[in-house]
């Protein structure tokens, strides 16, 4: 399997940032802990849905009271939907924003995954500061000036992530290739040529819609010139991960994490790939028990909530991601001292299907359901409950190459295999080739028929 250019060790510093980067984990804290003091009084001071959430669900809680990261646990979480409501009631952007309009420099929205569309916007200081963090990320997944990069990023007319990163690319001297989501509204001839000519080094984009690109140029007979794969907005499973690697032909397919209420991206993986690194000079992060919103130590699974110390615009203060993962505080050998997430952020809270007091995420399914189905071309989980279910739901598809002669044997087979490598019973829904819908941005995971049958 191929690995980059060495000289993009030898011929680069290794850090984008060696001070922060390398700083030790009490000069971290310190310097979290003083971001934090800051934008908690700004917020206070600046942000009316800050202040009214904290002097109703906070009482007597002043910025006075938080000293840093310790005590941030005395602040109330909220949820996106929260900030959905307060958008309807003050259209566009509710009552969070603590700048007036003069100050705006960018207005986009997110993704619309989980429900109606948020607003974002940025000042032209907090648009830079963000594009010198992606800069970092790009550069502790080895990408390097004179890159070309194939940025299939969507850069619709409001999504946030895929012009910034097209800009900051540039910044830090690679070249662009502006080309959106990958492939839709793309040429496919345009695509094929461009690719086989040009050889573009880096491209990125989520985890399927890199697998999409990876059949069409097996397809096609191009050998993938890509150096580096990165990826984002989807979990990346240890065997979907290595299903890249091999057809891609390159070690280096690595993950980042980042959400459109930020600034910034949060973290992202280095050339170790054992977790992404959490950058916490520009955001704090806290695992918290989904019941009693109780911290959690390392190596523990829980909720995550996360503070921005960059958000000045919309800040950001125990904003609960809905989102499940673990930390660990080992040091990693390339010598950051940031805190790893060993899985990245692999799902939502409401993908988690419980079975027997055993909890699953679709990372957990995929890295079972891939590892013994050579045959397998897509999956999804069906919830037909928000309770404990007395199964594992699954909806399979094979190749279309490899379609079974008795669908019916081959489910009874992969239940049984599957429920003893899982440790829960399975139930398999077969499908046929194209029953699963191929993705236009990001892959459907969990299907919630619970709340089809409510509606």
């Amino acid at each position: 399997m191929a690995r980059p250019n060495p000289e993009r060790k030898t011929k680069w510093p290794y850090y984008w940032d060696r001070r922060i980067e390398t700083m030790s984990r009490k000069e971290l804290q310190e310097l979290q802990d003083k971001k934090i003091r800051y934008i908690v009084r700004w917020a206070w001071e600046n942000s009316q849905f800050h202040r009214k959430l904290w002097e109703e669900k906070a009482p007597g809680v002043t910025p006075d009271d938080i000293k840093g990261y310790a005590d941030l646990i005395k602040l109330p979480t909220y949820v996106k939907n929260d900030i959905r409501a307060i958008e309807a009631e003050n259209p566009p952007f509710g009552t969070i924003m603590s700048l007036s309009d003069s100050y705006l420099y960018k207005l986009c929205a997110s993704t619309g995954t989980t429900g109606r569309p948020t607003y974002n916007v940025w000042t032209p200081t907090e648009e830079e500061y963000g594009r010198d963090i992606m800069d970092r990320c790009w550069w502790t997944m080895m990408m390097r000036p004179g890159d070309i990069y194939y940025c299939s990023w969507r850069m619709d007319y409001h999504y946030a992530w895929g012009v910034r990163f097209y800009k900051a690319s540039i910044r830090m001297g690679m070249k662009v290739v502006p080309i959106g989501s990958c492939p839709i509204g793309t040429s496919p001839q345009i695509m094929k040529d461009f690719i086989n000519e040009v050889r573009p080094t880096v491209i990125g984009g989520t985890p399927s819609g890199m697998y999409s690109v990876a059949l069409m140029l097996r397809d096609w007979g191009i050998d993938p010139p890509f150096e580096i794969v990165h990826t984002a907005g989807e979990p990346l499973p240890r065997d979907a991960r290595k299903r890249l690697q091999d057809i891609f032909n390159t070690d280096y397919v690595m993950d980042f994490f980042g959400f459109s209420e930020e600034t910034t991206l949060n973290c992202c993986e280095c050339d170790q790939m054992i977790g992404d690194h959490w950058w916490h000079d520009a955001s704090a992060f806290e695992i918290i028990d989904p019941d009693t919103e109780e911290r959690l130590a390392a190596g523990e699974r829980g909720i995550f909530v996360f503070t921005s110390l960059v958000n000045h615009t919309f800040p950001m203060i125990r904003f609960n991601v809905e989102d499940t993962t673990y930390y660990i505080e080992d040091l990693c050998p390339c010598g950051r001292t940031h805190y790893l997430f060993p899985i990245g952020i692999p799902g939502r809270q409401e993908w988690l299907v419980k079975v027997k007091d055993k909890y699953f995420l679709p990372w957990d399914v995929e890295n079972v359901v891939r590892k013994y189905i050579s045959d397998l071309k897509e999956y999804q989980i069906i919830k037909d409950t928000p309770l404990e279910h007395p199964y594992i739901h699954i909806r399979l598809e094979p190749q279309p190459d490899k379609v079974p002669k008795n669908p019916d044997d081959w489910v009874k087979e992969w239940e049984a295999k599957l429920s003893q490598e899982l440790g829960a019973p399975v139930k398999i829904d077969y499908t046929p080739p194209g029953g699963i819908p191929a993705p236009i941005w990001k892959k459907t995971y969990v299907i919630h028929k619970w709340k089809e049958k409510k509606a």
